[in-house]
């Protein structure tokens, strides 16, 4: 999944967890927590930037530093951080900010599942992927590391969107933009 259907899928999750617990919060504090669920959606993809600094360029090579092996890509660390949150806050809005933490974040989770993250970290490392389509080499678009920046990123890109998970990602998109409007 890419950076737009993660903040899509964050900015929903904060959405329906705002109107759908029973917290006091202003039309302001909704609108924060929604600005805030859409920044966590896109959150645990930073650890990118770890993998880029480890093989010093700019692409995804998952041979030599797969972003999702860091503990950032794992529920059980967002569900502390979410869960700490919550119960150290005494206020409805740092509570519902605790949850949107945690389920934003998990957003990001179960939409990378696709290809697989480490559901069960720190039992095991081993990714469980919701399908194997991804791999098969016949469904993928062909991109070379040897290529300029800007045509390696444009593929990357092109070959996110014709999968399964990239028309999920699109419905995602467009579904947050009619809630937002």
């Amino acid at each position: 999944m890419l950076p737009p259907g993660h903040i899509a899928a964050g900015y929903l999750t904060a959405k329906i967890l705002t109107s759908s617990l029973h917290y006091n919060l202003t039309a302001t504090q909704v609108n924060e927590l929604s600005l805030i669920g859409a920044v966590i959606g896109f959150l645990p993809d930073l650890d990118f930037f770890f993998a880029f600094a480890k093989i010093k360029r700019l692409r995804i090579d998952n041979e030599l530093a797969n972003h999702r092996k860091l503990f950032t890509h794992t529920p059980i660390f967002w569900l502390v951080l979410g869960l700490v949150i919550f119960f150290a806050s005494s206020t409805d809005f740092g509570k519902v900010f605790g949850l949107v933490v945690w389920l934003s974040a998990w957003s990001h989770l179960i939409l990378d599942s696709e290809r697989g993250i480490m559901w069960l970290w720190p039992a095991t490392k081993r990714f469980f992927p919701f399908t194997d389509s991804f791999y098969k080499k016949k469904y993928q678009l062909k991109y070379r590391q040897s290529e300029s920046f800007f045509k390696y990123w444009f593929w990357v890109v092109l070959n996110g969107y014709m999968s399964l998970s990239g028309l999920v990602e699109i419905l995602i998109i467009v579904l947050a933009l009619i809630v937002l409007f």
